[in-house]
Parts: structure tokens; C-alpha cells; sequence
């Protein structure tokens, strides 16, 4: 059984609401996972998305999740949602990423201060938009222990939705390769198709290049960054490897690595 809850947060001035799912039987210091994929109803309830929280829940840990912007209650009617949704909010002057990166903080903040999260025994995951997301997350919050991203966005100039604007600086700008230096010497796993032309796997493996050169540039003796580039059809990842990917911060928060 579990106990699903629904919390709202304000962010900028803005309510957002929330989604925290609990066992009935917590461990004696339950972790807390944030995941991201599109709505947060999908994201914790309907697989293949699922399979990341339900697997912390199985291990007496909470899961939570709030719908990316343009994504489930954010949607505005008239407006383009999902990805197209993204690309027209930038068009209008509006970072939906920088936003996002407020909002998750804000949630962390709400949720460290109800005592229902730790820092450092906070993880994230998410799953191709929401991978992307939850990638930014970690890149600008010390609080988080790990992150698993299953066929992420790593740079948006590749999505058919950003075709129009995939030439101006400030798209380039939001590709992972900027924020490489934040992921240097910290705990990161993720999982691409081979041929996954919907998000590119070159620029993943770009990405995973960068964080090895600041790495090297910061002296790191050792790296904590996980890629793989693994046989799958398209923009897929089979439940192996997301599976795989869960148990990866199920080893952290469960003191296993």
C-alpha cells in the first residue's frame, strides 16, 4: 500500500503542485526520489516511467514528482504543450529550464523543511525531457546525492521541435556540455540507445566528454560518471537498464557504493 499526497509550493509567486508517495513501512532513514518525465501523475504512476520510484518505494524510500512546465495542469490552452511547448515559451522570452531549476530547489527547500528529505540522501531521475531536467537539477544543487537519466536531452538543437531556432546562441547555450564543470567528481548515471536519433546519442556522448575534460581540468583522481551506449531500437531503453539505472542510487541511498 501506499500513501500518495499532494503539497503545493510556491515558486516566484506562483503555486505549484506536487506529488509525495510513501510506503506504509518506511526504512529507518528513508531516502527521497525526484523524478521527471512529462505530468507527474504519469511520471509516478504509469510505466515505463514508473519503474524508478516504485522501486525506492519497494525499498521503504519516498518518491515525488511535479509536472514539467507545458506538461499536465501547466498545459495552457490554445498554447503548444509538451516540447513544442518549450520551444514557444523561449520564443516568448521565457526559460521554462531556468524556471525549472527554481521550482525543483523550491520543492527540495518545502520537503527538507517538513523533514521529509535530507540533503545528500536526495536523488533524482527522469526520463528524456525529464532527464534533461532532472541533469539541470543536480547541476545546480549540492543537496543531491546522485542522478539517474534514462536517453536524456543533452542538447535541444537536436529535437524536431527546436528546428526553427536551433541556430541561436542562446539555444546552444542550454546544451549540458555549459554545465559540465558542475557534474565534475559527483555521481551520475545514464543509459542511451545507440542509434537514438530523437535526442542524439553523439550528443550524449558529447556531454559525457565534457564532464571527463573538467574532471581532468579539476583534478579529480577518480570519476563517478556512468555512460551507456547500449543496443536499443530508436528513442528506447528496455526495463533492464532501467532497472539498472535504479539501482544505481538505490546503492547510494542505501550506503551500498
Amino acid at each position: 500500500m501506499l500513501n500518495i499526497k499532494e503539497f503545493s509550493v510556491e515558486v516566484n509567486g506562483q503555486p505549484l503542485t506536487c506529488l509525495l508517495a510513501e510506503p506504509n513501512e518506511l526504512s529507518d532513514r528513508p531516502a527521497l526520489l525526484l523524478n521527471f518525465a512529462a505530468d507527474k501523475s504519469a511520471t509516478l504512476n504509469t510505466e515505463p516511467y514508473n519503474i524508478t520510484p516504485q522501486m525506492f518505494l519497494d525499498a521503504g524510500h519516498r518518491a515525488a514528482s511535479f509536472d514539467l512546465p507545458c506538461h499536465g495542469d501547466r498545459e495552457v490552452q490554445g498554447q503548444p504543450r509538451g516540447i513544442a511547448g518549450f520551444c514557444a515559451e523561449w520564443q516568448r522570452g521565457v526559460d521554462v529550464f531556468a524556471g525549472f531549476v527554481d521550482e525543483g530547489r523550491a520543492v527540495l527547500d518545502a520537503l527538507i523543511e517538513l523533514q521529509l528529505a535530507e540533503p545528500g540522501r536526495i536523488f533524482v531521475s527522469g526520463t528524456s525531457r525529464g532527464g534533461y531536467c532532472a541533469l539541470r537539477l543536480m547541476a545546480a544543487d549540492e543537496r543531491i546525492g546522485a542522478v539517474a537519466a534514462f536517453a536524456p536531452v543533452t542538447d535541444w538543437r537536436i529535437l524536431n521541435e527546436f528546428a526553427e531556432v536551433k541556430d541561436a546562441p542562446e539555444i546552444a547555450d542550454l546544451a549540458l556540455t555549459r554545465f559540465a564543470e558542475s557534474f565534475a567528481g559527483r555521481s551520475v548515471w545514464m543509459a542511451i540507445g545507440n542509434c537514438d536519433a530523437r535526442v542524439g546519442t553523439d550528443a550524449c556522448l558529447r556531454f559525457a566528454e565534457a564532464v571527463v575534460r573538467a574532471e581532468a581540468k579539476q583534478g579529480c583522481s577518480s570519476s563517478r560518471f556512468v555512460l551507456h551506449v547500449v543496443p536499443e531500437r530508436a528513442h528506447h531503453l528496455s526495463e533492464d537498464w532501467r532497472r539498472r539505472g535504479g539501482q544505481y542510487l538505490l546503492d547510494w541511498a542505501n550506503g551500498q557504493r
